[in-house]
């Protein structure tokens, strides 16, 4: 690892350390049953077998957003990662293998190799840019936003996304607004395409959909 990504691994290590009595109480909540031992201790939870097209999506809005895409993937090998349980049982409609995403610091011992990482909307997990990439997968940002109101909180922090966006290969954004602060943030190779469903045929292009 590379001395900052080892760095933020130490310390993603420390706070799953520090949360574990908590998590293992959470764990015992309806809400949570499936999602918290899934996601913090891998249980029924392995890495997926696909290795071509892996869509992190976390939750039911987002799950829902590729259903234009997923129905041009048909002769693809499909693996969707999700974060909530309603994404997850939204993402088990379509074919293709689904899982809960692991914490952070357990995703260097999870992530395989994939041809391309998607990652729709505002899901920045700087490990699983890092880590997915490593591994040989392009990185892309689908259907990506930042609002006006949370952009500030993003500035504060810009050390962290300019290193997260330097493993990130493509954006695909909302709005000439988005890509402005995505730029702010050290992002580059940023296309508007608007809405995922509007820009489906550009979308679909880039990750070469309908060949192997």
């Amino acid at each position: 690892m590379k001395p900052f990504t080892l760095l933020y691994f130490f310390l993603a290590a420390v706070l799953y350390l520090l949360a574990l009595p908590f998590l293992l109480l959470l764990s015992f909540k309806p809400k949570y049953k499936a999602s918290i031992p899934a996601r913090f201790f891998l249980w029924k939870n392995p890495r997926f077998k696909n290795d071509d097209i892996w869509f992190h999506v976390c939750s039911l809005g987002e799950a829902r957003a590729i259903a234009p895409i997923m129905e041009r993937l048909k002769d693809r090998a499909v693996s969707i990662s999700t974060i909530t349980h309603t994404g997850h049982a939204e993402a088990s409609k379509y074919k293709a293998e689904t899982r809960y995403l692991p914490y952070e610091a357990l995703l260097p011992f999870w992530i395989r190799k994939h041809r391309y990482l998607v990652v729709l909307e505002a899901e920045f997990w700087y490990l699983l840019f890092a880590v997915a990439r490593a591994k040989g997968a392009k990185v892309v940002l689908l259907n990506a936003r930042m609002t006006e109101r949370s952009f500030p909180k993003y500035m504060k922090m810009r050390w962290l996304y300019l290193q997260m966006f330097k493993r990130v290969d493509k954006v695909f954004c909302q709005s000439e607004a988005d890509k402005k602060r995505f730029e702010a943030l050290g992002a580059t190779n940023i296309e508007v395409v608007g809405n995922i469903k509007l820009a489906q045929k550009i979308v679909t292009n880039y990750f070469n959909i309908g060949s192997t």
